[in-house]
């Protein structure tokens, strides 16, 4: 077995604080616009693969603000993409882009194990 490196160390705390960060910028999101457990969990939902996508090259805030706003779309709770912009400081044209990429790959997140994680979402809570 080869002994961990301090860079090993740093490397994997970088990526758990990654994705800390995600799940915490949606829950500032969903806290500042004071959306149900539902969205946050929809969001989170969305976000932590869109996160994980080596294809996907926006940053924690982009995402989580377009997860946001996907998932207040899908439980059909009212919000707008500029709400979302004032809680998260993301522009509109930004959310729209984001929250847009994030719909259109959750079939994709959810057929694929691409991330090493169980599919979060059933097939009946899609769209």
């Amino acid at each position: 077995m080869t002994p961990t490196t301090d860079t090993d160390t740093s490397t994997n705390a970088d990526a758990d604080q990654e994705l800390a960060d995600v799940e915490v910028l949606v829950d500032e999101i969903i806290d500042e616009l004071s959306l149900s457990k539902e969205v946050q969990s929809k969001a989170r939902s969305i976000a932590y693969p869109a996160d994980k996508d080596p294809e996907n090259d926006r940053d924690p805030e982009s995402i989580a603000a377009g997860a946001v706003y996907a998932a207040a779309l899908l439980r059909n709770k009212p919000t707008t993409q500029s709400d979302v912009e004032q809680a998260s400081r993301v522009s509109v044209t930004t959310i729209s882009a984001s929250y847009q990429e994030q719909i259109m790959n959750l079939d994709r997140y959810h057929e694929h194990d691409y991330f090493g994680w169980e599919a979060k979402i059933p097939d009946d809570e899609l769209f």
